[in-house]
């Protein structure tokens, strides 16, 4: 839409080193250098220029990424070199469920976003949904991301839990089955960086360290409430993911479910209530 754009800026030295650093990991380089005017391109094409000049009020700039990682890449490149965080990199259901992106300020005070819009390339990295999906379900429920969560399970998602002989089968069950377990647990998943993280194909798979504390009541396998230990366990957690269109068919979720409740306290508990 827009062919190319100069921005004036207070101190030109200051601000081509900021957007070098911030430009690099977007695939956007320095590549023409005059004597008050600096071009950034991709490919030799410029698009993006520096001038001194006055600066502008209220002026955004978004650069586009080909991944999410490459947003929290650009994202940390700008912090390391002084900008102010805006937005941290994170999904943004309120424009699009699996729109990603950043917000930092310039030296100047301009609002600088990194955005991600898979939909505008061929083919999507199931890894970067995982990272999504993990982001957004951490928000929780309250949150505006649990929609962009639920968005990226099919209808008839089908979910292996450890303990249970049969999966549960339906958006709506894994909706409430998620809900359920984060009002009864505290649920921090280490994801930055993941332990492991792979795709190949229709398939994913991941380890994270992960820390759970038991803070309210939940069902026990006899179906009666078990009131909330206060107790925290760390453990490994995996999950391995079916994949289609960008939506998930089936999850398997891996943990040691006997190492998990005895550090939580349930197993003292359940041999009380036996005795």
């Amino acid at each position: 839409m827009i062919d190319h754009i100069y921005l004036p800026v207070s101190d030109l030295e200051r601000s081509s080193e900021f957007y070098k650093k911030l430009l690099e990991p977007l695939g956007i380089d320095m590549a023409y250098k005059f004597d008050r005017i600096l071009g950034f391109a991709i490919n030799g094409e410029p698009g993006f220029w520096l001038k001194n000049g006055t600066v502008a009020k209220d002026l955004y700039v978004a650069f586009p990424a080909k991944s999410a990682d490459a947003v929290r890449t650009s994202y940390k490149a700008a912090m390391d070199a002084g900008a102010t965080s805006k937005k941290e990199p994170s999904l943004r259901p309120e424009w699009r469920a699996d729109y990603f992106a950043a917000n930092v300020c310039d030296p100047d005070g301009y609002n600088i976003e990194i955005a991600y819009k898979p939909w505008l390339y061929k083919s999507v990295s199931n890894v970067d949904l995982v990272r999504n999906i993990d982001i957004a379900y951490q928000a929780g429920p309250d949150s505006p991301l649990w929609e962009s969560f639920l968005s990226t399970h099919s209808e008839d998602v089908k979910v292996l839990w450890p303990g249970r002989p049969q999966p549960t089968v339906g958006l709506h069950k894994h909706d409430v089955d998620c809900r359920e377990f984060l009002a009864a647990f505290d649920n921090r998943l280490a994801t930055n960086p993941y332990k492991i993280l792979f795709g190949e194909g229709n398939y994913t798979c991941s380890v994270v360290d992960w820390t759970v504390t038991m803070k309210g009541p939940t069902p026990g396998a006899d179906g009666k409430m078990v009131p909330p230990t206060g107790k925290t366990a760390r453990l490994e957690l995996c999950f391995v993911t079916t994949w289609k269109d960008g939506k998930i068919l089936e999850e398997r979720i891996f943990y040691d479910a006997g190492e998990l409740m005895r550090q939580l306290g349930l197993l003292e508990q359940q041999e009380k209530r036996a005795s």
